[in-house]
């Protein structure tokens, strides 16, 4: 075998390697789409200072709104929600019985590694946990 084939030939494996380290890692950094998406868990934190039920709803960028239930005063309430497509951005909002209204961040849904959202209505965070995760108690 000569000097130069040797070479060409380790290049070529070394390109190989190279080229499927890449794509293993752009992989890993793409979320999870390739299945339909499934009912997560959407809990509401009522944690506001005068204790008032709350009804609560899920609003798409478009204008869709879904309502999803009741929230007790001074609970934790969950309720599950199946979003229509992966990436879409949706908004949490809350309605007290005289009409006030509170809204959530912008999220999405990335993947189906989400299993549950997290609302705490003071200081209106969300915080969300992988499927794995929304076993565990905080």
């Amino acid at each position: 075998m000569s000097l130069r084939y040797r070479s060409a030939r380790a290049a070529s494996i070394v390109a190989t390697l190279v080229a499927a380290t890449l794509v293993a890692g752009c992989a890993s950094l793409h979320p999870n789409t390739d299945v339909p998406p499934h009912p997560i868990t959407i809990t509401v934190i009522n944690n506001l200072r005068i204790p008032t039920d709350l009804s609560v709803y899920t609003v798409t960028t478009g204008g869709a709104v879904t309502i999803l239930g009741t929230a007790r005063p001074t609970d934790s309430t969950s309720f599950t929600m199946t979003p229509r497509a992966y990436s879409e951005p949706y908004r949490l909002l809350v309605r007290t019985p005289s009409g006030q209204r509170l809204w959530s961040d912008e999220y999405t849904v990335r993947d189906a590694n989400t299993g549950e959202i997290r609302w705490q209505l003071v200081p209106n965070i969300l915080t969300f946990y992988d499927v794995a995760d929304s076993t565990s108690t905080p």
